[in-house]
């Protein structure tokens, strides 16, 4: 597209264009987005998560759907048992990331 415009106003006699400067969106990397497993889902409180290797040694979030986190944990294995039993019934999102790994899954607590 610049080479157009520039092409475009040396062709109307304009011989200097203005300097643009270049935004960057701070963005290095895509994220790949990860499997996690929830079960049983719905559930009463207790329950399995089964994060991807990738995403082990970092911290899961538990957020309502305000995106308010109302529960968090590290992720110290990829298969973690969990009790959410002083949650209120309805339903929230499991949360993680790490480096350009990330993961969104849903979670229904049902009492």
């Amino acid at each position: 597209i610049m080479f157009s415009l520039i092409n475009l106003a040396r062709h109307a006699g304009i011989n200097e264009l203005p300097t643009v400067a270049q935004a960057s969106t701070g963005v290095e990397e895509a994220v790949q987005s990860v499997k996690t497993k929830v079960y049983p889902n719905p559930t009463n409180g207790l329950t399995t998560m089964v994060f991807a290797k990738e995403l082990t040694g970092s911290e899961y979030r538990i957020t309502d759907l305000t995106g308010r986190a109302v529960s968090s944990g590290l992720i110290s294995a990829t298969n973690m048992t969990t009790d959410f039993s002083s949650l209120a019934s309805g339903l929230y999102v499991v949360l993680a990331t790490k480096g350009k790994y990330a993961t969104r899954e849903r979670l229904v607590i049902s009492k």
